[in-house]
C-alpha cells in the first residue's frame, strides 16, 4: 500500500498479475477503504511490463509475449516426449519458459498453435521440459519442424514462487487490435463501470516503458520482436512499434475510462513514458531516479515533474515514491535526502 501525501490516498496492488492469490483479500480491504473514505485517492498499481501468466492467461495470444530468438528441433517430438533434441541449446537458460511453435512446410511459424512448456534441464543439445502448460495443447512435431523460443521474463515476485513474469510485446499491434487492445480489455474487465475496481480513481502503470531494447542483459541472444525466428533488421522495424502499441493501450483506456479517471505511469528513467497527452502524470520511483542514491541530480527530477505538471492530461498528478536504492557496490538501502 503506497501512501500518497499524508494519507491522501494510495496506490495499491489489487490484482494478481505479480503475486497470484492476493487479490481477493486485497480488493475486499481496499474497496471497503474507498467506500469509507470516498474523498481519498485510490489508484490500482499495475505492472505494465510483465505478468505472471497464471493471471488471466486466456486473455492473451502466444504472440502477445516477448521471446528471444530460439532454435529448432533436431528430431521428431512425440506427444509423450519430455526430452527434446535441439540444434542449439545455448539459447536457453535454466528454468526458461519456452514456446514450441509448429513450423509450416514453407518455414512459416504457426504461433496460434504454440505449446507452452517449462525447461527442466539441459545436457548438451538435449533438453528436458514439462509439456502442455497454461492450458496449451501437447502436440507431435515432424523432425526439424518445431521452433522453440524462450520467453523474455523477469524473476518471480511472489514469495516462494518459481514462476517468472512474462514480458508483454507491445510491438504486436496487428492481430485484431493486437496485444495492446487485449491488455486494455483485460484491465477494463476490472476498472470499467459495474466491475470490481470501478470505485478506484484510476491506474498507475509500474515500469511501463516507452520502448524496449533489442537485447537483454540476461543473455547474448537477441530479442525477436517480429516472431520470425531470427535476428535481423526487421526486428529493428518491429521494435519501433513498441511505443505505438503503448500509445494504443493508453488511448483505449482513456477513451473507455473517460476524463474523470486518472492514468499514470513511471517517468523517472530514460526509456519511460512520453505520452503526456494521455497520462495525468508520473510516478518517480525513488528520487530523482533509481541510479542516483546520493541524490546528485535533484534538478533533473524537479524538471521532469514541472514538465509533466504543465503538459499532462488534466488534472495533473505527479508524485514521488520513496523506496530502496542499490548501492554501487552493495545491497539496497533506504533512500535519504540531503540536509
Amino acid at each position: 500500500f503506497g501512501v500518497l501525501g499524508v494519507f491522501g490516498g494510495g496506490g495499491v496492488k489489487a490484482l494478481d498479475e505479480e503475486i497470484p492469490g492476493r487479490s481477493k483479500e486485497a480488493q475486499r480491504k481496499f474497496i471497503q477503504y474507498k467506500k469509507d473514505n470516498p474523498e481519498k485517492l485510490m489508484l490500482l498499481h499495475f505492472n505494465g511490463n510483465a505478468r505472471d501468466p497464471n493471471f488471466d492467461f486466456d486473455a492473451f495470444h502466444a504472440e502477445d509475449w516477448t521471446y528471444f530468438v530460439g532454435t529448432y528441433s533436431a528430431d521428431v517430438i512425440g506427444e509423450s516426449d519430455s526430452y527434446i533434441n535441439v540444434r542449439d541449446a545455448s539459447v536457453f537458460k535454466a528454468s526458461d519458459d519456452i514456446a514450441i511453435v509448429p513450423v509450416g512446410s514453407n518455414g512459416s511459424l504457426n504461433w496460434k498453435k504454440a505449446e507452452q512448456v517449462k525447461l527442466l534441464s539441459i545436457k548438451n543439445n538435449k533438453i528436458k521440459v514439462k509439456r502442455g502448460l497454461f492450458d496449451t495443447q501437447i502436440k507431435s512435431y515432424i523432425k526439424g519442424r518445431a521452433y522453440l523460443a524462450p520467453h523474455v521474463s523477469q524473476p518471480a515476485i511472489a514469495p516462494g514462487s518459481k514462476q517468472a513474469l512474462w514480458r508483454y510485446n507491445f510491438a504486436n499491434t496487428t492481430d485484431k487490435g493486437g496485444m495492446p487492445k487485449r491488455l486494455a480489455q483485460n484491465l477494463l474487465k476490472y476498472l470499467s463501470k459495474g466491475n470490481s475496481l470501478n470505485s478506484f480513481d484510476g491506474v498507475e502503470f509500474d515500469v511501463l516503458a516507452d520502448i524496449r531494447g533489442l537485447n537483454h542483459p540476461s543473455r547474448k541472444v537477441a530479442i525477436d520482436y517480429n516472431f520470425d525466428g531470427k535476428a535481423s533488421d526487421l526486428d529493428k522495424i518491429a521494435q519501433q512499434q513498441y511505443r505505438v502499441g503503448v500509445k494504443e493501450l493508453l488511448t483505449l483506456l482513456r477513451e473507455s475510462l473517460g476524463k474523470n479517471k486518472l492514468i499514470l505511469a513511471d517517468g523517472n528513467e530514460a526509456n519511460q513514458q512520453r505520452e503526456f497527452s494521455l497520462l495525468n502524470g508520473i510516478e518517480s520511483e525513488t528520487w530523482p531516479s533509481h541510479w542516483d542514491p546520493n541524490v546528485e541530480q535533484w534538478s533533473s527530477g524537479v524538471n521532469r515533474h514541472l514538465f509533466w505538471q504543465r503538459r499532462s492530461f488534466a488534472p495533473s498528478l505527479n508524485y514521488i515514491k520513496i523506496g530502496k536504492l542499490p548501492d554501487k557496490n552493495g545491497p539496497p538501502h533506504p533512500q535519504t535526502h540531503p540536509t
